[in-house]
């Protein structure tokens, strides 16, 4: 396995089942493998959860969010989206939103 790819609500902030569903078992997970996720909220899905615990290296959906919305910015506006400060932007509003409701 190179690549693990969840682009299913499974993991999904908002629904307790989804939430506690990961897309595949732990133990279909090898170890070394790169496991991406593209729900954002919460962060860290059970299925990246799942996929540390086997040893996999992890990717956020985070980075999905902000670097899709960067090149449709980019495409619309011709000006370079600044990923660096909307990713800060979004991890502090994630934050502050899972210790509110979370």
């Amino acid at each position: 396995c190179e690549i693990i790819v969840n682009t299913t609500s499974l993991g999904m902030w908002g629904d307790a089942e989804l939430m506690a569903t990961p897309p595949i078992p732990e133990d279909a997970i090898p170890n070394g493998c790169i496991c991406s996720d593209a729900v954002y909220i919460p962060p860290d899905t059970e299925f990246l959860k799942a996929a540390r615990r086997a040893g996999a290296q992890i990717v956020h959906g985070t980075g999905w969010l902000v670097y899709q919305a960067a090149a449709a910015w980019k495409m619309w506006t011709g000006v370079e989206m600044p990923t660096d400060v909307v990713m800060e932007v979004l991890h502090e509003a994630l934050e502050l939103r899972l210790g509110a409701e979370g």
